[in-house]
C-alpha cells in the first residue's frame, strides 16, 4: 500500500486501469506490467487483492445505519438541530436555571454591573 502522496500518485493511474479490465485481461495485463515495473505491478496485484477481499466480505454493499429511510432519522436530526439552536444562542441555560446562575456567579468580576 502506498505510504505517501507520491507514490500513491505513480500507481494510482494503474489501479485505476487494472480496475477498469475485465478479470481475465487483468492477469494478462499484470504480467505485462510485471515486465516493464515490477514494484508496481506487486502494488497494484496487493491492492487489488485487497479490494477483492473487501467485496468478498461485502464491504459497503449495505449502510452502517440500522436504517436510511428519511423518515426514521428526521426525529433524531431534528434533535441535533434543535439542541445546536440552543447551544448557539444561548436559550440552553434558560433550561438550566441552576447552571445559569452559578456560571453568573463565577464570572463576574468586581466592578461590572450584573444581570440577574
Amino acid at each position: 500500500m502506498p505510504h505517501d502522496l507520491s507514490a500513491w500518485a505513480r500507481i494510482s493511474p494503474y489501479l485505476d486501469q487494472a480496475l477498469d479490465l475485465a478479470a481475465g485481461e487483468r492477469a494478462s495485463w499484470l504480467e505485462q506490467l510485471e515486465q516493464t515495473d515490477v514494484q508496481i505491478a506487486r502494488t497494484v496485484r496487493n491492492l487489488l487483492g485487497e479490494i477483492e477481499a473487501l467485496n468478498h466480505k461485502g464491504y459497503l454493499e449495505k449502510s452502517p445505519l440500522l436504517s436510511t429511510s428519511l423518515n426514521d432519522l428526521m426525529p433524531a436530526l431534528e434533535q441535533m438541530v434543535r439542541e445546536r439552536v440552543e447551544v448557539e444562542s444561548g436559550e440552553w441555560l434558560q433550561n438550566q436555571p441552576g447552571v445559569a446562575q452559578s456560571m453568573a456567579r463565577e464570572d463576574r468580576q468586581p466592578g461590572l454591573a450584573t444581570v440577574v
